[in-house]
């Protein structure tokens, strides 16, 4: 992270490198949830898939946001 600040970068750039990786990774993480879920636990989803595929999509974001803290 050093080496990156001293090299001129923003931190709007840092966050956005951040949030495009770990989002990927957070959408694999969600289908994963949601097959393993509904076909290995036989859980049905009343309702709109899309709308449960989001919920567990705006958790993973969640946490994501509340996960890191800066050393001071």
């Amino acid at each position: 992270m050093e080496r990156a600040r001293t090299a001129g970068t923003k931190t709007w750039e840092i966050m956005i490198s951040y949030y495009i990786t770990e989002g990927f990774v957070l959408l694999l993480q969600t289908c994963t949830c949601l097959i393993t879920v509904t076909q290995v636990f036989h859980v049905k989803i009343v309702g709109s898939l899309a709308l449960a595929f989001a919920l567990v999509a705006l958790n993973g974001i969640a946490g994501i946001s509340l996960g890191k803290q800066r050393p001071n």
